[in-house]
């Protein structure tokens, strides 16, 4: 379904491109790294594909595809803070994929920087798979749509290439210890290379 959505993106891009003679961009982001807190250690990979159109010269309509995997391993103290520890080893590996279609409106286009906003709706699919000793494996998915917006620059480095700088807040729903369910804002800041083709 993402794939046959992608494709119809990229035919009705290349198609009102072609009328409005403007360019369609091509853009790709994505980080990793390791870090270690206490007895537990964090490895986070992320990637992120992105295709947008121009509808003039100061609005875009774009479509992206986002992957985040996290793995944390080590010890976890299950006991009270007034007892002896506890220690427990513990694996928990964690996927999230987001389909995301947004309209920028650029702000100022300028020859070098050019500021600007956007918002649309993203579609999200996590898994979390969690290994405890003494326990059994378990497995927890979960999708929704989410409204999400945010700002950005880009920074052209010749006529084709850009460095590309976002913020994007999304709305999620957070658990407590006890269940009980609450809004939240997910917040998410990218360094991505563009290439334009025109």
């Amino acid at each position: 379904m993402a794939k046959m959505f992608l494709l119809a993106i990229i035919l009705v891009s290349s198609l009102t491109a072609k009328e409005l003679q403007a360019g369609i961009t091509l853009g790709i982001a994505g980080s990793q790294s390791k870090s270690h807190l206490g007895l537990q250690e964090l490895s986070t990979v992320s990637g992120k594909g992105s295709i947008s159109v121009d509808l003039g010269s100061y609005i875009r309509l774009g479509y992206s595809y986002s992957q985040a995997f996290q793995h944390q391993e080590g010890y976890e103290n299950k006991a009270d803070e007034d007892e002896p520890r506890e220690l427990v080893y513990r694996e928990q590996d964690i996927r999230q994929t987001s389909h995301a279609v947004n309209l920028f409106i650029v702000l100022f286009a300028g020859d070098i920087f050019t500021p600007y906003i956007f918002g649309g709706m993203a579609m999200k699919y996590f898994v979390i798979d969690t290994k405890e000793e003494g326990e059994e494996p378990k497995r927890e998915t979960g999708k929704g749509p989410s409204p999400n917006g945010g700002a950005g620059l880009s920074i052209a480095l010749n006529k084709n290439f850009s460095l590309k700088f976002s913020y994007t807040l999304s709305l999620a729903v957070k658990e407590d210890y006890y269940g009980e369910t609450s809004s939240a804002t997910d917040t998410q800041f990218e360094v991505g290379l563009s290439y334009k083709i025109n």
